[in-house]
């Protein structure tokens, strides 16, 4: 799993493998109406493959659009905004578009992001690929995936490099991602692994370590819980704040879940919470804040050269 977890680390920003043949590049209009999915599409065609779908003995899916589509990040948008917009979840965004998953900080304007018709997963089959074995990884049913219209499976058989829209599809990436390495010798442990997205430098007086969304944070070190809720301004979201004495403290931002008080006391290694992607955020990652009395330090200085430390 820990080598999965690497591979994924390396990947590029954009995945290579584009849009299936059903899909087309989408400009957005200039004020979008989410509110109503059907803008996106021909009502009548909408209506036509419901119809189609509904029959379908084993699932009735719930189309937002007739076909899988392209979208160009445009300025101003986020993970969420984004998926606001088509009436998916952020999962469905990760889970049809490989760059996302490990790395959402690298959404900017003109990056191209699959946009699927339905909540799900998008996948291109690979060489030693089945049905069953792509069913079991994403947690469906097989029928679901062959009798999927867009898919266009003749029987079980898949050729290599074909898209395929899983209908209700997850993936649990979060799970598998082993807990940091203690530290031993170090001031802090890593409160998570995953990949620094953005370094310390003068204008970020942190580092932002990106995974997935869900994924347990910990943490650095033992101490006291002196915040633990939603930071007021709402920049940095659910935040946690430790204080390990001597001055030195660490904070945890943008979670979407937070396991501690205020006033408990922790110990290193603890779970104190859950990646999230709240507050001022693109995607899920911790923005991770080391504090020497009133001066933010680089958390680098503290931390073992790699989270398996």
């Amino acid at each position: 799993m820990l080598l999965a977890f690497l591979l994924l680390a390396s990947m590029p920003g954009i995945a290579s493998a584009g849009p299936g043949p059903t899909s087309r590049l989408y400009t957005p209009p200039v004020q979008p109406l989410v509110d109503d999915p059907t803008i996106f599409a021909d009502p009548a065609e909408l209506k036509s493959l419901s119809r189609e779908y509904a029959a379908d003995p084993v699932h009735s899916w719930d189309l937002l659009r007739p076909e899988v589509i392209t979208y160009t990040v445009q300025t101003g948008d986020s993970d969420w905004s984004i998926a606001q917009q088509f009436g998916l979840d952020i999962d469905t965004l990760r889970y049809s578009n490989e760059w996302m998953r490990l790395n959402p900080d690298l959404i900017h304007p003109g990056s191209e992001m699959v946009i699927l018709p339905v909540i799900g997963a998008y996948t291109a089959v690979e060489a030693g690929d089945t049905l069953e074995g792509i069913a079991l990884r994403y947690g469906v049913d097989p029928a679901e995936i062959r009798n999927f219209p867009l898919n266009k499976i003749d029987g079980s058989t898949l050729r290599v490099g074909q898209k395929l829209v899983i209908p209700d599809g997850r993936l649990d990436y979060a799970e598998r991602i082993l807990p940091p390495g203690p530290g031993r010798g170090y001031a802090l442990a890593w409160p998570m692994r995953g990949i620094v997205s953005q370094g310390y430098h003068a204008g970020h007086l942190a580092i932002d370590i990106a995974s997935y969304y869900g994924a347990k944070v910990y943490a650095s070190a033992g101490g006291r819980v002196v915040y633990a809720r939603f930071s007021p301004d709402g920049w940095l979201g659910f935040r946690v704040v430790i204080s390990h004495g001597n001055g030195l403290q660490t904070a945890y931002n943008h979670m979407s879940d937070i396991y501690v008080e205020e006033g408990e006391t922790v110990s290193r290694g603890q779970m104190i919470g859950q990646v999230g992607s709240t507050g001022n955020s693109t995607g899920p990652h911790v923005h991770f804040q080391v504090y020497s009395g009133s001066v933010r330090a680089n958390p680098l200085n503290y931390l073992p050269p790699s989270p398996a430390g």
